[in-house]
């Protein structure tokens, strides 16, 4: 059997005789090559063993804390001690033992949040979305950094309210800022992957479009007597402006080809079918994060926007404040300028994109 690693040592010293590459080798990963199965029980012994031995200090430890303040001692200290046993480790560690102190960090990151609401109430969540932020920047670990950066925006949504609460006027823009952030990033990824804190904000991408995505596959328009016409009106607009930022990143990540003598057209056509979908952004976020995915190499977004896609049609299929009548025809609308614009495409663009 061939070593895969053979490949890789081809392409380095060809770069290093090209003057691209200088030093050694970097590491290879202590999981490379064995198997996905394998890995897979290694992580679920970790967290296993984690749970377990979680049940048993958690238990003596809920007795002794106090207050507020001894549940945000508790979280501070726990999340440094998982934090430097994975920053000790960092040069052999192995998915077990990530795995294993992935639930000591999200505990003691709980706890720290339990214990700000306890002395802060809804104010305390600006103080969690901080303790977060540190631990995105301190913990150098992808997936924990993606928790991290997603419980930020968690907190944050908190600190401005929820969309379902009645007297939260603008709770329901802050879906709006997370996925125009996360297009914004995401068209402008080549600048900023030469920054040291490039890791940081590839995390927060993730996150704004996982945030973003699951909000649109929800209702965000409020429905019901009960709720203030002003907030209903925000809800409606916020749920516009979803939709027309979407446009835009699509707009702006096709912008080479808008040029060419159908494009203008096609442009047209784009936009007309993203406009029947404000009724349901989800539909129009999950084509435009399946572009992205598709222009960045990205895999999980891809099936992420699709996904999301798939959920939002079937939520808009059973949203009964719009008649049948009126979803058949925005549908057969939408089908006639897709295969219009399918026609108008020039030949072998289908191979390209």
């Amino acid at each position: 059997m061939s070593d895969p690693l053979a490949g890789e040592d081809a392409l380095f010293a060809d770069l290093r005789a090209a003057g691209h590459l200088s030093g050694a080798l970097p590491p290879a990963d202590a999981e490379h090559g064995v198997s996905r199965w394998i890995l897979a029980l290694q992580a679920g012994g970790g967290w296993l063993a984690a749970l377990f031995m979680l049940s048993f200090v958690g238990l003596g430890a809920a007795a002794l804390v106090k207050g507020g303040v001894g549940w945000l001692l508790l979280g501070v200290l726990t999340t440094l001690a998982a934090g430097g046993v994975l920053y000790g480790a960092r040069s052999g560690q192995s998915v077990f033992l990530r795995q294993f102190l992935l639930p000591f960090l999200l505990a003691g990151q709980g706890a720290f949040a339990l214990g700000a609401g306890e002395l802060l109430d809804r104010q305390g969540a600006w103080l969690v979305a901080a303790f977060e932020l540190a631990v995105c920047f301190g913990i150098a670990w992808p997936l924990h950094r993606f928790l991290a950066a997603l419980m930020v925006l968690l907190a944050l949504q908190v600190s401005v309210g929820l969309p379902f609460e009645r007297h939260e006027l603008f709770a329901a823009w802050f879906p709006v800022v997370c996925w125009a952030a996360g297009c914004a990033l995401s068209l402008d990824e080549v600048r900023w992957r030469t920054l040291r804190v490039a890791p940081v904000l590839a995390a927060f991408v993730a996150a704004l479009m996982v945030y973003s995505l699951a909000w649109a596959a929800l209702p965000l328009v409020l429905e019901g007597g009960g709720f203030p016409g002003a907030v209903r009106l925000a809800s409606e607009l916020a749920r516009g402006a979803l939709v027309l930022c979407a446009a835009l990143a699509l707009v702006w990540l096709g912008r080479a080809f808008w040029g060419s003598g159908r494009g203008p057209l096609l442009l047209a056509m784009l936009l007309a079918v993203l406009a029947l979908t404000w009724r349901s952004p989800g539909i129009a976020l999950g084509v435009t994060a399946m572009a992205l995915g598709f222009a960045s190499g990205r895999r999980w977004l891809l099936w992420l926007g699709g996904a999301c896609a798939l959920a939002a049609i079937g939520r808009y299929y059973y949203y009964l404040p719009v008649s049948l009548l009126d979803k058949s025809g925005a549908l057969v609308l939408g089908g006639l300028l897709l295969l219009a614009a399918r026609q108008l495409l020039p030949k072998g663009a289908n191979d390209v994109a």
